[in-house]
């Protein structure tokens, strides 16, 4: 892409779009600098693998949420018991 002569803000979007993850080492990154590729466009491509691995990082930590019953309320670890949806008195 940039042979074609894009301009790196559309290179990365395009990168950006494909979701993509990039794990460069150092002669990856000097190939593709002698190849042309700009220095904005291989600092997201490197950016991209620490996005990633933060992202799995994220993932692995959500908190579980169990939902008993038939109607599947959702479970609130700070109530004891499901929540009352009655009417008030």
């Amino acid at each position: 892409m940039s042979k074609d002569g894009k301009p790196p803000p559309k290179i990365i979007k395009e990168i950006g779009d494909s979701l993509a993850v990039y794990s460069l080492g150092a002669k990856d990154v000097i190939r593709l600098h002698e190849e042309g590729v700009q220095h904005p466009v291989i600092d997201y491509m490197l950016a991209t693998e620490k996005w990633a691995i933060e992202q799995r990082a994220r993932e692995r930590h959500q908190p579980y949420y169990y939902y008993p019953g038939p109607f599947g309320y959702p479970y609130h670890p700070y109530y004891n018991h499901y929540p009352f949806y009655g009417p008030c008195r």
